[in-house]
């Protein structure tokens, strides 16, 4: 019966008008002081000992009459929060707790806001700090406790950020982790914002880490915990060169030893880094030696474990046929780039053994990869090379319209290969069929024809 009580007090005191808006007074000097004094020294008194209930009603009292207290503690805000978090929670009531989390935002604007006017001064704070340590509490609060929009949430992470800089807290690390993840996630996010958070939160862990010996092991933690969520998008946001930037020290530490060389070539290639990139290729020539030099046996499972990495030196070393099977045998164990094997073997058919035989069957596996605007590109350029073998004019002509398509189609796919993709139709342009030509065989300009050489239908675009 007495818990019923207090709840019915509560209950009626929480939904009476709290003037948040207005200016942060102080007691002294107010004909008020001494009630406004006398009533917070009784509602701390039951604060402490964490009882709510019985503190509201002096702490609005005090509240009402002085919202900066003696303009030394901020007691008045921070306290009022707690107690209104604390209803929140054990409220059942929808529209109840809608108005207590109401409450709670406003009283954390009021909070800042009055901080921010100089109307309570703190001791020994930086008050740009101080109010970012302000929405760090309430961020984890909307985050945990309040089930405020992400939108709103991540405004107020980003304000505890720019204020708080290095001194802020280390619990906004992974709430904001995981609204990085959904968000990004579910588009409503980019690439780049959630790359600069994640950049951001850790620069402030790792200074603390460093710097800040009480909260080392806290810090730390939380990092921990924090990039774990982070890794869920971590390929999709980051480059190879980002993960570059993360491995090549580490690289450079312990580069004379192999297996561990080895280990990073493994973590880069998983990152999407590719094969021919020249740090890669540094670090698989300096494991090579190693291996060499240390154990032979070692090189081998190297090679076996890593048949992609063998083809690229085979292909450096001219031994364009024996590239060609490694990359073969590192589809099978390595599925997940098969994309990239296809357009190398492809690429190494056309350009190095001089062949069109299997071109196109590698060319189109490799659409799928990284290389799809390259591998475009090569299918035009085995329709043009086969075209020389179509027989009449022609079917020469419809051939070179084959690869012309393929060109149009690579720059459409993927931009940075547009302007090689442009330099080949500006040089095959002048071999589409001449108009006569068509007219002879009754087709018109935009028909669709089928071209024997290559298999292809085409839209027939004359020369002329």
């Amino acid at each position: 019966m007495k818990v019923l009580q207090f709840a019915v007090i509560v209950a009626f005191f929480a939904l009476i008008t709290i003037d948040l808006n207005a200016q942060c007074e102080t007691w002294v000097g107010s004909p008020n002081e001494d009630a406004a004094s006398s009533a917070h020294t009784v509602y701390r008194d039951f604060y402490k000992a964490q009882d709510y209930v019985k503190a509201f009603p002096e702490w609005k009292k005090a509240f009402d009459l002085a919202p900066a207290a003696d303009g030394k503690r901020d007691f008045h805000y921070s306290d009022g929060v707690d107690i209104y978090m604390d209803m929140y929670k054990n409220e059942a009531d929808a529209t109840k707790k809608a108005e207590y989390k109401k409450t709670i935002l406003e009283m954390y604007d009021a909070w800042a806001g009055c901080m921010d006017s100089g109307s309570i001064q703190l001791p020994n704070i930086n008050i740009d700090e101080y109010i970012g340590y302000i929405r760090g509490r309430e961020a984890f609060n909307m985050f945990y406790t309040l089930n405020v929009p992400y939108s709103k949430n991540i405004a107020t992470l980003d304000e505890a950020i720019e204020k708080a800089g290095n001194t802020a807290e280390y619990i906004i690390f992974e709430p904001y982790a995981n609204i990085v993840v959904y968000e990004f996630t579910n588009e409503n996010m980019t690439k780049e914002k959630a790359r600069d958070i994640y950049t951001k939160l850790n620069a402030i862990a790792d200074h603390n880490i460093e710097n800040n010996e009480q909260l080392s092991e806290a810090y730390s933690a939380s990092k921990e915990r924090m990039n774990a969520k982070f890794r869920e998008i971590e390929n999709s946001i980051f480059d190879c060169e980002y993960f570059k930037a993360r491995w090549v020290p580490e690289y450079k530490k312990k580069m004379s030893d192999g297996e561990e060389v080895a280990k990073i070539i493994k973590e880069l290639l998983k990152r999407g880094c590719d094969q021919s990139d020249p740090m890669i290729m540094e670090m698989q020539t300096r494991y090579s030696a190693y291996a060499d030099s240390t154990n032979t046996a070692r090189q081998d499972e190297f090679n076996r474990n890593n048949p992609g990495a063998l083809a690229s030196k085979l292909y450096k070393d001219g031994d364009y046929t024996g590239a060609i099977k490694k990359w073969e045998e590192a589809m099978g164990t390595h599925p997940e780039n098969a994309a990239e094997y296809n357009y190398w073997i492809a690429n190494t058919k056309l350009w190095k053994l001089k062949t069109t035989s299997g071109v196109l069957a590698h060319a189109r596996k490799a659409t799928s990869g990284k290389f799809a605007g390259k591998a475009y590109i090569l299918m035009g350029d085995t329709y043009a090379r086969m075209s020389r073998g179509c027989g009449d004019s022609w079917q020469q002509r419809l051939a070179i319209l084959a690869a012309l398509d393929k060109y149009s189609y690579a720059k459409s796919v993927d931009g940075s290969v547009a302007e090689d993709a442009n330099r080949k139709i500006a040089n095959y342009n002048a071999s589409r069929p001449e108009r006569q030509e068509g007219f002879m065989r009754k087709v018109k300009e935009g028909q669709k024809v089928k071209s024997k050489c290559t298999g292809e239908t085409v839209k027939v675009r004359f020369s002329d």
